[in-house]
């Protein structure tokens, strides 16, 4: 991003930080991939999947095929180790590969597991700039490590609240008078 994209990334940052650092809880709620980089946790294909439905779910698909597929299926996908993304300067749709030689690598059911692991590595990166000037807003408006002791769902907690209410606990504890 650039640098005006980077200040609003770190603005909100810090806007989630103070929100926390004052017990304030915010009516947004941030992917768990987000909390998950503050914490410095492995991302996992689940959390991609936050942030990137479709993607993911095709990295399922492949893992599954290399599980229970043949060669032939993974011949017939015709994948090789690229990414194609949309230039958002340009507008055009390109094509990089995400390992050295990639556009002549193809996806086999023997090197499927490090195409996952390697278009994972390439979707967290694509989001680390703005990743960073969030992280610096966050931390620095908090001002406690303390808060680096909770894992990313308890994060998630201070910064927005519950969302799974028991509406049946609720109803057998509230008391009704007129």
């Amino acid at each position: 991003p650039s640098t005006p994209e980077k200040q609003y990334y770190e603005i909100c940052g810090k806007f989630a930080g103070l929100a926390v650092h004052n017990g304030i809880v915010l009516p947004i709620r941030f992917p768990l991939f987000f909390y998950r980089l503050l914490r410095k946790v492995i991302i996992r294909l689940d959390d991609i999947e936050e942030i990137k439905p479709e993607v993911a779910k095709s990295l399922k698909s492949i893992l599954a095929m290399k599980r229970d597929g043949t060669d032939e299926d993974f011949d017939a996908l015709d994948l090789n180790f690229t990414m194609t993304y949309v230039d958002h300067k340009t507008k055009e749709i390109k094509t990089m590969p995400i390992i050295e030689n990639g556009e002549n690598m193809k996806v086999t059911k023997g090197n499927a597991q490090l195409y996952v692991q390697t278009m994972k590595k390439c979707i967290i990166k694509s989001y680390k700039e703005a990743f960073k000037a969030f992280k610096k807003g966050f931390w620095q408006a908090i001002g406690s490590k303390t808060y680096s002791l909770f894992f990313a769902e308890e994060l998630d907690m201070l910064v927005s609240g519950n969302y799974n209410y028991d509406w049946d606990a609720l109803k057998e504890n509230t008391l009704y008078e007129s």
